[in-house]
């Protein structure tokens, strides 16, 4: 593809301030003042601006999913270290109930029987 020929100028006038941002515009887009207005007049940098755009908006939401799936990581890796321990924890409370109740039970028992000796069957 052979380069086209640019032999024709096109004069047009700028105030200072206009022509500086004109230039950081080009300097931003990494272009030169002459390309630069080329595009803005043939339409090609509106293009450029909405791929820019739609790119950054596919990098926004591939980080946002990044997030989430962090997040979700974090979440099941606390479940699984909490998890084994709160089922320790229940395991002991029963544990500790149980126990309370056999005491509770023998108490009684003791006092059904120093009561009602005659009576006390079952309660031992």
């Amino acid at each position: 593809m052979t380069p086209r020929k640019k032999c024709e100028y096109l004069r047009t006038c700028f105030s200072p301030a206009e022509s500086g941002a004109v230039r950081a515009a080009a300097g931003a887009r990494g272009v030169s003042v002459s390309q630069h207005l080329r595009e803005l007049a043939l339409g090609q940098c509106a293009t450029d601006i909405r791929k820019a755009t739609e790119t950054q908006r596919l990098a926004e939401g591939a980080a946002e999913a990044q997030r989430q799936e962090i997040a979700e990581k974090a979440a099941a890796l606390v479940v699984a270290m909490v998890a084994p321990r709160l089922y320790e924890i229940a395991l002991l409370v029963r544990e500790l109930a149980a126990e309370r109740n056999a005491q509770v039970m023998a108490r009684v028992g003791a006092q059904v029987k120093a009561k009602y000796p005659s009576a006390s069957g079952g309660l031992a």
